[in-house]
């Protein structure tokens, strides 16, 4: 799987790559079918609050997807929201997949 990994408005922190690296190998355990994975982690300082925010982009076969986190001030609780949200929404696609074959 292609991984790519970016930070935003954030230096880069070898703890949250290492951590987006490690659930996005768990997200593929469950999925073989992910081709690739774009991850953005960044930082929003708007109305003087900083909150981080993930920000993943999937593709799988004749489909990508977007899921991005909820804005929340702990790095850690951000991305485990985004990654949570993405395997909820590539079992729902799986499922739709499987209900298309079955009407064929």
């Amino acid at each position: 799987m292609d991984l790519r990994i970016s930070f935003q408005n954030i230096g880069h922190s070898d703890a949250m790559e290492l951590a987006v690296r490690e659930k996005t190998e768990k997200l593929q355990s469950r999925f073989q079918r992910i081709h690739s994975c774009a991850a953005v982690i960044g930082l929003d300082n708007a109305h003087g609050e900083k909150l981080f925010f993930v920000r993943l982009d999937l593709t799988i076969p004749g489909k990508e997807i977007a899921v991005s986190s909820v804005k929340h001030p702990d790095a850690n609780l951000a991305l485990r929201d985004a990654f949570e949200a993405a395997g909820k929404r590539l079992e729902s696609e799986i499922d739709k997949t499987r209900e298309a074959r079955r009407r064929q």
